[in-house]
């Protein structure tokens, strides 16, 4: 880079969010476009794990001796934990468990700047309609509605786990009109019972057809009168993608052209069939891509799974990852420790202050902009950090890992608005609302 000096032309806003001109901030996450931008209208990009709690059958008795493993998983430095919960477990001699043990693992998240998405499992690749109706039921509850909105700030609803047949069925022309419409109902039903937080609609036959997934989404997410529906495909889809990489982006350019946003609620390095690990997956090509392309991901899972081969940890605890949870965590291109980036808003306790927000050490400046004789622009990085760079629309335009003193050429972004925020390593955050003149 040639010789620079600061760039003066650079104005910095008092918010963040598009719409705060009329006084209006999100209580919730929200959707424009295909990104996912939180209250303060920062992009976010899931990037977490998936939590088996009520697999874990010392739960909930071990909710105050240190035995629970959200203390565990939090050392993984996601951003998001998936947490399976069931309206019946199913099994008569399952520990009893309560929406108080559910409100207490989500409220452990939120204190570490983590988005819980809670997920019901109890119609888990089921296609029986009439045992869904229980999905709406339990998430229509005043009591579960009164616990999501508590939470409203720091919760996602994924409404039921891989549910209902297309492909799988044998008319799937009719199959998915019933399947989609069924979730259109589901989500007017559940903005009716009074919930506000996005909802998150797997993708049929067990998750795993993207296609009716993408064909449908338009419709179902039109239907959201909050409009904030997002879309979930679990990517064991990528064996019927043919398991390489040029198949795999080829999946992946399809969500990254979707009109509404869509995350990989699951990614996996083994699927199950007629044995517990009977495929491998090429997991990590998948999320390297996910990475370049920004989409969003959650890994299966932390443990007690059917397959031990694709439990993070071997007993749940951060100190005794497995293999794959070692790759997951520590992979320099897209793993957790560096590249789960947590919104300042939940950071700086729910609050959308713009300039030092937060747990803030010393006064600092986290990034300047900076032009070059030629006139090119460049974000340049003061200290170690995430940073993330985004259109006010939420379209996600740099997002990661950088160290002091490291360059982002800006080209081609004069006159855009642009909104800049930063997580240093010490816990500083910064965000911006930038214009380039």
């Amino acid at each position: 880079m040639k010789n620079l000096s600061f760039f003066a032309c650079v104005l910095f806003s008092s918010t963040v969010h598009e719409g705060a001109a009329q006084g209006f901030i999100s209580e919730t996450f929200y959707v424009s476009g295909n990104r996912i931008l939180d209250p303060c209208g920062v992009a976010f990009v899931p990037r977490g794990i998936n939590y088996a709690v009520l697999d874990d059958w010392d739960f909930p008795g071990n909710m105050n001796d240190g035995g629970e493993l959200s203390e565990q998983i939090i050392q993984a430095n996601p951003n998001s934990v998936r947490i399976t919960w069931y309206n019946d477990y199913g099994q008569s001699d399952r520990p009893e468990y309560s929406l108080s043990d559910l409100d207490s693992v989500i409220t452990r998240f939120k204190r570490n700047g983590i988005v819980s998405i809670i997920t019901l499992m109890d119609v888990t690749c089921s296609n029986d309609y009439e045992s869904y109706n229980s999905a709406t039921a339990f998430w229509t509850d005043p009591a579960v509605v009164a616990l999501v909105e508590q939470h409203r700030g720091n919760v996602m609803i994924n409404i039921a786990n891989e549910f209902g047949y297309v492909n799988w069925d044998a008319n799937p022309v009719t199959a998915i009109e019933t399947w989609k419409n069924n979730y259109i109902q589901t989500i007017q039903q559940l903005r009716i019972a009074g919930l506000t937080v996005p909802l998150i609609i797997d993708a049929p036959d067990c998750g795993t057809s993207l296609d009716a997934l993408l064909t449908a989404g338009a419709e179902i997410t039109g239907a959201d009168v909050q409009a904030k529906t997002i879309l979930s495909a679990h990517a064991y889809w990528s064996l019927q993608a043919g398991n390489d990489s040029v198949s795999l982006r080829n999946r992946l350019l399809q969500i990254n052209a979707a009109e509404f946003p869509v995350i990989l609620g699951e990614v996996a390095n083994w699927q199950t069939d007629a044995q517990p690990c009977n495929y491998d997956i090429d997991y990590t090509a998948l999320l390297k891509m996910c990475e370049e392309l920004s989409i969003p991901w959650l890994a299966w899972a932390w443990t007690n799974d059917y397959c031990a081969l694709r439990q993070m940890s071997e007993n749940g605890n951060f100190s005794s990852l497995t293999p794959y949870g070692n790759v997951i965590v520590n992979d320099p291109q897209f793993g957790l420790s560096a590249h789960a980036v947590k919104t300042p808003y939940m950071l700086n306790e729910f609050s959308c202050l713009l300039t030092g927000i937060g747990k803030q050490v010393a006064a600092q400046d986290a990034f300047r902009i900076m032009t070059d004789v030629n006139g090119d622009k460049s974000l340049v990085i003061l200290n170690d950090g995430n940073v993330s760079v985004s259109k006010v629309d939420g379209r996600l335009l740099i997002n990661g890992a950088f160290q002091k003193n490291e360059r982002v050429a800006l080209n081609g972004l004069v006159a855009q608005l642009l909104i800049v925020s930063y997580v240093g390593r010490n816990g500083y955050m910064e965000t911006k609302k930038v214009v380039l003149r």
